[in-house]
């Protein structure tokens, strides 16, 4: 699941740069933070929605994870800056479901007396992926495809939780 965690935060490090792009590329350097303040208010709407939802089973991961990869690719279409502003809320809006539900996943999964230490990785997976997101979206930005990291990440944090929703629980999760 660690993973996935790192292709979710190579997702979410790649805004910053790719949006900082955009804005220069569309003549206003100024607009990155308030494109990125969209893509936060998605967020905060989606986390606000979520909560109202159930806690789910094991394959809610899954299908989070690729509503939060989806919410990238139409940003590839890189339109006008009013759209590209409501495009980075709506890839916004899975984030928040997509951690709660990590979380959740290493709070079932973790041994009794561990639980700290498994959010512990899961915020250091998050952080490096979102590192290596920046890192390797800077390289592209300059050529239109800024926004090409952030669905390709994605898209890999799809198959990685798929992958551990489909693996049989080992006795020891089981007994929990």
């Amino acid at each position: 699941m660690l993973a996935g965690v790192v292709c979710v935060g190579a997702a979410i490090g790649s805004l910053p740069v790719a949006v900082t792009a955009y804005a220069e590329a569309a003549g206003a350097r100024a607009l990155s933070g308030w494109l990125l303040a969209a893509q936060a208010g998605g967020a905060l709407v989606g986390g606000l929605l979520y909560t109202r939802a159930g806690a789910g089973g094991r394959g809610r991961l899954p299908l989070l994870t690729a509503a939060f990869a989806a919410g990238f690719l139409p940003l590839l279409a890189l339109p006008g800056p009013p759209w590209m502003a409501l495009l980075l809320a709506v890839a916004g809006f899975a984030l928040p479901p997509v951690l709660t539900a990590v979380f959740t996943a290493a709070d079932r999964l973790a041994p009794p007396g561990t639980i700290a230490e498994a959010f512990a990785w899961v915020i250091t997976a998050f952080t490096v992926g979102s590192a290596a997101g920046a890192a390797l979206t800077g390289p592209v930005a300059q050529f239109r495809y800024g926004f090409v990291p952030a669905p390709v990440a994605g898209l890999a944090a799809v198959a990685v939780m798929t992958a551990v929703a489909l693996r049989r629980p080992s006795r020891r999760s089981r007994r929990r």
